[in-house]
């Protein structure tokens, strides 16, 4: 209920934030009496009925509080007049710290910012009395908010302590953010008394209705496409949020070092079992298998040479490749037999420890060489970083048997993306990096897309730098980069695809649709649901196609430039994919040159046609695509409980503000399209829509991840509302890039697997499901 309450006061802050803005040109505007004592009963009545804990506290401090309201009220009402009363009482109201101290029952808090509230009343009439526009400070006002309410959630939330700042062992970053965004309110204060200083009243009073940009940034403001050039500071840009998002996510990416030889366990070779002795009684309390390239190997534990006594109850099925596999044991032995029930089975190594935690080394160890010779990789406690999660276990482990042409497992998706994943493996080896660096590059390479896209979506040079803001810091982004598996892959293909696509109907340049025509390809041939992106490309070709040429279709020469046109499609839409889907599959005739490439093709799409249109099954992440544009239920990949109780998780789901701050843009996008006829705003939607849509009649098993394709022409969407505002853009735009970071940073640490108390994650569940 705490995060609960939090969320509620913190939205009602926003929403006012908003209405303040779009307000405060009109200088005949006041707050009714009627809608100011609505607010009050929102924000000061309703809160006493959700809350379960601190209700009597809260209930004396409201009764304390309403005087206080009534008589700010009446001094602005006497000092200033009627309307300023209003607006003082309703920025009271709004106040999410004042709303919080209420709610924690925490009276010297309350008291402290009262005290606070009448030194503000103080310098408001000293600013007034210097002719600042207090407009400009708003702002400040904004970030010091939310920095004091980061600062109260981090003392009372999660028991963060100052003396932890200084602490190597853990960072504090709820309240390391809170002081940062305090101190950036007391820059943006003095900047804001700088540069008013020369100021004349009656042009600050106009500067946010009428100031969009600077004059080198403005850009088409119609409702066609806005004719841009890239020009060096843009390429300065692009390298700078490369080079700092490749950095972001590399960080803590995997292990360099995973187990690499091993002994391979054959029942027609008669080497299917282990026996490993020790010199005295030994309490094994588990035993880790750290399994090669197959996975649901079964194995039996003995614990003597008749085969009779097993310490399991049952066969114990070790699901994961490339992964720490636990098998508990819980018995005094002095011998232990290990036997594998498949046909083969390959072990990388063995990790047997006692009952306090330690390792136990067998007395026969030197037998069996491979399986204890890198003991010193154990990690303790493994999680993601030195194993696979989710399903790496299928991509991963499919990109190794590529690159050594063994049986290949996962055939349920086109090959490409996993020809990729083997590329980092090739270079780096067959560990958690290795596997998860080309979708490193992969997320990486999106950010110049997104920029270059901002860019030509509004003609000016911030909102490609916004662009780029909200598509490093979405939180799918960034966990499917640091994850092997081909959602980045195919989602860098499609974010291509859609980008050329607008820049051939934006510039009518006939070069982009050949790239077009080549990302799309590659899409394809990485996961069929680059098919969906085809037929929004479709629709918005043949759109401009018609709009362009059936007023001009008795033109002489008309006919030609449609024919030289149909050429270069044909070619870019239908040959190179063609080829390239068909060269993807050249893995398969290494492994099974039974078949030619073009049998491979035909046979392999009949299996994923059948698998894809039949695979359902019970899954606790599952989700609906109305579950996808709510947010509502994560995808868990990687959870641990570490020695200490802190836990270390990773999980995947949407930025918030993306998810529900996008559906509002693109309800913005389709009222332009509906009533402004916008080309712009229809490409965004259709191209939305086409990623969505499908998803309606298909019934299978899906999760949330399917919906990063369509999630990210939402980052587009906001950006094209946000450059569409006639008032207080760049503000807009400034805080919504800043929410969008602080979000991120709140949420890092169950997007990356850093260690974070039980506390810290369970705050975090905004949601039922998160």
């Amino acid at each position: 209920m705490t995060s609960f309450y939090i969320s509620y006061t913190v939205l009602g802050f926003i929403f006012y934030c908003v209405f303040y803005f779009r307000r405060n040109g009109d200088s005949d505007f006041s707050y009714p009496v009627s809608l100011v004592w609505v607010c009050y009963l929102l924000l000061r009545v309703l809160p006493f009925f959700f809350l379960q804990e601190n209700r009597f506290n809260y209930l004396v401090l409201a009764l304390m509080d309403l005087p206080v309201f009534l008589l700010l009220g009446f001094l602005l009402g006497r000092i200033y007049g009627a309307r300023l009363k209003s607006y003082g009482q309703m920025h009271y109201l709004f106040t999410p710290f004042l709303s919080l101290c209420l709610g924690y029952g925490k009276a010297l808090l309350l008291l402290c910012n009262l005290v606070l509230l009448f030194i503000l009343l103080i310098l408001i009439q000293e600013l007034k009395n210097q002719k600042y526009s207090l407009f400009f400070f708003y702002p400040a006002w904004i970030i010091l908010q939310a920095g004091a309410i980061l600062l109260l959630y981090a003392v009372r939330e999660q028991h963060q302590t100052f003396q932890q700042l200084i602490s190597v062992d853990s960072i504090p970053m709820t309240l390391s953010l809170g002081l940062f965004l305090l101190g950036s309110a007391l820059v943006l204060f003095i900047l804001s008394c700088r540069y008013q200083t020369n100021l004349p009243e009656a042009l600050l009073h106009k500067i946010p209705s009428d100031f969009v940009g600077s004059t080198a940034e403005s850009g088409c403001v119609r409702d066609d496409f806005p004719q841009v050039h890239i020009r060096k500071q843009d390429i300065v840009h692009i390298l700078l949020l490369t080079v700092l998002t490749f950095t972001l996510l590399s960080f803590r990416l995997g292990s360099h070092q995973a187990p690499a030889s091993g002994c391979i366990l054959s029942s027609e070779m008669g080497t299917d079992e282990i026996t490993l002795t020790f010199e005295k009684s030994v309490s094994i309390s588990r035993v880790y298998v750290f399994l090669g390239y197959e996975s649901k190997r079964d194995f039996t534990f003995f614990s003597k040479a008749n085969k009779t006594d097993a310490v399991t109850s049952s066969q114990e099925t070790l699901t994961s490749p490339f992964a720490w596999n636990s098998v508990d044991i819980g018995q005094s032995l002095t011998e232990l037999r290990l036997r594998s029930e498949e046909d083969e089975a390959q072990l990388l190594e063995l990790i047997l420890l006692d009952s306090d935690g330690h390792l136990v080394l067998p007395a026969n160890a030197a037998q069996y060489p491979e399986l204890f010779d890198e003991q010193a990789l154990w990690p303790g406690t493994p999680t993601f970083y030195e194993q696979t999660m989710f399903d790496e276990v299928y991509h991963g482990r499919t990109a190794y048997e590529f690159l050594h042409g063994l049986p290949i497992y996962e055939n349920t998706h086109p090959p490409l993306g996993k020809i990729l994943i083997s590329g980092g493996i090739a270079l780096f080896g067959m560990n958690p990096f290795g596997w998860r660096i080309v979708n490193v590059l992969c997320g990486t390479l999106m950010i110049p897309f997104a920029y270059l896209w901002g860019l030509r979506l509004t003609g000016r040079r911030r909102f490609g730098l916004f662009s780029a803001i909200l598509m490093m810091t979405g939180f799918q982004h960034f966990t499917l980069s640091r994850i092997a598996t081909i959602d980045i892959t195919v989602a860098v293909f499609l974010l291509a695809a859609f980008y050329f696509q607008y820049c051939f109907i934006s510039t009518e340049k006939r070069r982009y649709l050949p790239l077009c025509g080549l990302a799309l390809a590659c899409a394809l041939s990485t996961k069929w649901t680059g098919a969906y992106a085809a037929l929004g490309i479709a629709l918005v070709f043949f759109l401009w196609f018609f709009e362009k040429y059936l007023p001009l279709r008795k033109q002489a020469g008309i006919r030609k430039q449609v024919l030289q046109l149909t050429l270069i499609c044909m070619v870019s839409f239908l040959v190179i994919p063609a080829v390239i889907y068909t060269l993807s599959y050249l893995p398969f005739t290494r492994v099974y040159p039974e078949q030619n490439l073009l049998q491979h093709v035909i046979s392999n799409g009949q299996l994923m046609l059948r698998y894809h249109a039949h695979t359902v099954f019970e899954h606790p992440y599952a989700s609906e695509w109305y579950d996808w544009i709510l947010d509502r239920v994560p995808l868990l990949d990687s959870y641990t409980v570490l020695p200490d109780g802190r836990l270390s998780i990773v999980k995947t789901f949407l930025n918030p503000l993306i998810a529900w701050g996008g559906i509002l843009a693109l309800l913005f996008c389709i009222l332009r399209w509906r009533y402004r006829r916008d080309r712009q705003a229809r490409t965004l939607v259709l191209f939305y829509l086409s990623m969505l849509l499908p998803w309606l009649f298909i019934h299978r098993t899906v999760f949330i991840y399917q919906y990063f394709g369509a999630a990210l022409i939402l980052i587009f969407c906001i950006t094209y509302g946000i450059s569409r505002l006639k008032r207080h853009q760049t503000r807009v735009l400034v805080l919504t890039g800043a929410l969008s970071l602080a979000l991120f940073a709140l949420f890092y640490p169950v997007l990356s697997g850093l260690p974070v108390s039980g506390t810290y994650v369970r705050q975090l569940a905004w949601l039922p499901r998160w």
